[in-house]
């Protein structure tokens, strides 16, 4: 029986001439495929699908982007034979490889033309690799996930957050690499529908405060577009409309790396913007702006990865952010009358603070009459489990499918079609017509610290996935969605009389916790990342000692949230602690699911240390190289500084737990902490002169540092033996130690 054929490489000077006129062949006719698909964009929907398609396919240059896309435009994760077999898939018999380009590159300074070889590395791209050069191309196969089957690879970002909602972090790394650039990010007005701009001249970048956050994280990421693209020099080229879709491009590539919906983007006929350029034909216009489009974009995702493990820059960047939002309130407080004056009579008086209480209260009491004459929204929360009582209890209700139901209902109340606007209750329509903003959704009231009414997030009973599943109400002069929390003011005498509070992301979240037992309160930010001011709230209603959970979703948006609020809760003096949810559950469908009784049990019997969960999410970026002890020690470092802005009885035991989790001693921890403190001292007191440390410089104390819960001096065994270390001078190498223990 024959043998089953295995590839040969060529020995004959005619098969290798033949091996090398198939190989450029391969290569002219890729080539020409390229450059026929760089033709082929031709209106704004096709460029969107290619950068649909590189947002799910980063490391590649943008030339084997168009080529994936033209074979396969359906991609969404793509790797090398040999790589998909590494991570246990295998390529299904008969699948037509991707064909692309890697690079063969040589030794520098090699005169040997032998010396050079082709890049066999699976991922593609087309970086250089030091100390060797790119001297040419050659074509290799790839496959697309569809085309594997084995075992399941991670999810990648879904686009399923709440309409208003931008993810944990994003808004805070894109401010701090703006700010690193040079230029002063504010929120503050602009005119006409202008959200953003950037002013190259005065170094500042501004956006819109009335926007939500969601909108605001894109306008913010096309800005910083226009900075790292360096557009200041080309404005004066009459190519704006280029600029545009290069600084739109990057927004639409980090929005969508982050899991955002990206329905709302459209870009103008390639033709439009590719033709613009003089002395250029379009498909190098296209391919320039493709390249620069998506190194940009690289930066900003490396840049946010670094960014999404301080947790100083997103602690000062969100202080700065609210401090903006209430400069942006007040301003808007003291302008209300010229910032709507194109829908208001020169007759009518601006709106006052009272009249946007009383449309309020009148809109709940529409919508609570609502809810007792139908009966699908009073269906859905029978079957999500919310009693009669607590619809009663917290004033639930109904808003009507019909467009103008709220709207012509407070009119007959007397309300000005001014005032209806700025309450935020109702909406221009396309045609100026003054419409109603929530329409067919549960309506849960929204409440200041007196229990005023200030605001309102409907929960949508469509089946609609384009459809937002909650909606909060806008910003107004009396209602700021970064210091309401939901259910705060309703349960403030539970609070006060010794509640725990548990900190979730919805209003039916914090229904399901605080029907289920007497002595824990849900509260929820609903719609939006929690805030310093959402913190400050909750601490001015429990003690001191008062323990605070937090239990948000299970899924990516909620791990983020849990270590964003661990930020937030380092000051409290309670004890800080976390539940978290099977299956990828919340609170809400964990006892639709399981029963109240189950859940009170979770609750009780689930908590640990919010800090321990932080450290895990953390940990969770290194997983692939903590077998390795450089990796191991380089993880520590990188969650040190968040440890030790602990108070100081609590650094001992998350030390320990950072030692077991790294499977290092804990002397080795203990150090790395210590030298944590020391450089966090000596970065704060860089204003000084050259000269002698005086007391303020100076490495902290050992006392200083047995107070910020440390052990001093430590006693460590590393390669050279045993070496006694007192705080604040050089220790033993933690790695040297590390890798000697192994």
């Amino acid at each position: 029986m024959a043998g089953k054929l295995r590839y040969r490489p060529p020995t004959t000077a005619a098969e290798k001439q033949q091996r090398d006129q198939t190989r450029a062949a391969q290569l002219e006719q890729l080539h020409a495929q390229l450059a026929d698909s760089v033709r082929a964009l031709r209106t704004g929907d096709d460029w969107q699908r290619l950068l649909t398609t590189a947002s799910h396919l980063t490391g590649y240059s943008f030339r084997n982007l168009v080529a994936i896309y033209a074979q396969r435009p359906q991609a969404t994760q793509v790797a090398g034979y040999k790589a998909w077999q590494t991570l246990n898939r295998q390529v299904h018999k008969g699948e037509k490889g991707i064909r692309i380009l890697a690079p063969v590159t040589k030794k520098l300074n090699s005169d040997n033309p032998d010396g050079a070889s082709a890049d066999q590395d699976d991922s593609a791209s087309d970086a250089q690799k030091s100390p060797r050069t790119v001297v040419g191309y050659h074509v290799v196969h790839v496959w697309d996930i569809s085309q594997t089957t084995g075992d399941p690879l991670p999810l990648p970002p879904t686009m399923a957050l709440i309409t208003g909602q931008a993810p944990p972090g994003l808004w805070e790394g894109l401010a701090d690499l703006t700010t690193k650039q040079g230029f002063i990010l504010e929120r503050a007005a602009l005119p006409g529908r202008t959200n953003g701009e950037t002013n190259f001249t005065t170094k500042t970048v501004t956006v819109r405060p009335d926007i939500d956050d969601a909108h605001a994280v894109k306008t913010l990421a096309h800005e910083l577009g226009h900075i790292l693209l360096q557009h200041e020099e080309l404005l004066s080229n009459g190519c704006r409309g280029l600029l545009e879709v290069e600084a739109e491009s990057v927004a639409y590539l980090i929005t969508a790396s982050r899991g955002l919906a990206t329905d709302d983007y459209s870009f103008g006929y390639v033709a439009n913007w590719a033709t613009a350029v003089a002395g250029k034909q379009p498909e190098e216009v296209v391919t320039e702006t493709g390249q620069k489009v998506m190194g940009t974009a690289a930066t900003i995702i490396e840049h946010l990865e670094v960014t999404a493990q301080d947790p100083a820059i997103t602690e000062l960047a969100s202080r700065a952010e609210q401090a903006a939002r209430s400069t942006a309130a007040l301003a808007r407080r003291a302008d209300a009358a010229k910032t709507h004056a194109d829908h208001r009579r020169e007759d009518s008086p601006p709106p006052h603070r009272p009249d946007l209480v009383a449309i309020h209260e009148a809109a709940l009491a529409f919508y609570k009459d609502n809810l007792t004459h139908h009966t699908a929204p009073t269906a859905y929360l029978q079957r999500r489990g919310i009693s009669d009582a607590t619809t009663t209890d917290w004033a639930l209700g109904y808003a009507t499918p019909g467009w103008t139901d709220l709207v012509d209902r407070l009119r007959g109340h007397g309300f000005t079609e001014q005032t209806i606007e700025e309450s935020g209750l109702g909406l221009r329509s396309r045609d100026g017509k003054l419409i109603d903003r929530f329409r067919d959704r549960i309506m849960f009231p929204l409440r200041n610290e007196n229990a005023h009414v200030v605001g309102f997030i409907g929960r949508t009973l469509a089946t609609n996935p384009n459809m937002a599943k909650y909606l909060n109400s806008p910003e107004t002069p009396i209602y700021s969605k970064t210091t309401v929390l939901y259910g705060l003011p309703e349960q403030s005498q539970q609070l006060a009389a010794g509640a725990t509070p548990v900190l979730v992301e919805g209003p039916l979240d914090v229904l399901a916790i605080s029907e289920t037992t007497s002595n824990t309160v849900g509260v929820s930010p609903c719609g939006t990342a929690l805030t310093a001011s959402h913190v400050s709230a909750l601490r001015g209603a429990i003690a001191d000692t008062s323990p605070v959970i937090v239990a948000f979703d299970a899924d990516t948006a909620g791990r983020q949230a849990t270590s964003r609020a661990y930020d937030l809760l380092q000051a409290h003096p309670g004890p800080c602690r976390t539940v978290t949810w099977p299956n990828g559950d919340d609170p809400a469908s964990y006892r639709h699911d399981n029963g109240t009784a189950t859940l009170q049990h979770h609750l009780q019997n689930a908590q640990r240390p919010l800090v321990e969960v932080v450290i895990d999410e953390h940990l969770h970026r290194w997983q692939r190289g903590l077998d390795h002890p450089e990796t191991r020690v380089a993880a520590a470092r990188a969650i040190a500084p968040m440890l030790i802005a602990s108070p100081g009885t609590e650094i001992a035991p998350r030390a320990a737990y950072l030692a077991q989790k790294t499977h290092l001693d804990y002397e080795t921890v203990n150090t790395i902490l210590i030298a944590a403190v020391e450089h966090q001292t000596s970065s704060g007191q860089r204003i000084r002169a050259r000269g002698q440390p005086d007391e303020a410089t100076a490495a902290p104390s050992p006392a200083a540092l047995a107070h910020q819960g440390f052990d001093a001096p430590l006693t460590l065994t590393g390669a050279a033996g045993s070496a006694t270390a007192a705080p604040g001078r050089k220790t033993t190498n933690p790695l040297e130690q590390v890798t000697h223990s192994l």
